[in-house]
């Protein structure tokens, strides 16, 4: 019954993340269990990292899904993935991993 939250020093560290990521044309979106972060690479190609909440947590912390999916992407810790055109497009391709119910 773990419920993960970020220490003060973490939360600075998203917020210098978030601020990197946002000035690369990254693009995030959030459900309650999924976080998926696309990081543009080159050629219309992204990196898609994906963090996925805990079975043993008892409260989404969304802050946390999302220090996890961008230190992900800004290190290179993905996959290669076509880059969505638009937030729309990258909540479909989010929505298509979580029909399943996670």
């Amino acid at each position: 019954m773990n419920n993960t939250k970020l220490a003060k020093e973490q939360k600075k560290i998203l917020k210098e993340m978030r601020q990197e990521f946002d000035e690369a044309g990254g693009i995030m979106v959030q459900s309650d269990y999924v976080t998926i972060a696309f990081l543009p690479t080159c050629r219309g190609n992204g990196t898609m990292s994906v963090a996925v909440r805990g079975s043993n947590e008892l409260k989404g912390r969304k802050k946390v899904g999302q220090y996890n999916a961008l230190s992900r992407a800004l290190y290179g810790e993905g996959i290669i993935h076509r880059m969505p055109e638009s937030y729309e497009k990258a909540m479909a391709i989010l929505n298509s991993y979580t029909c399943f119910n996670l």
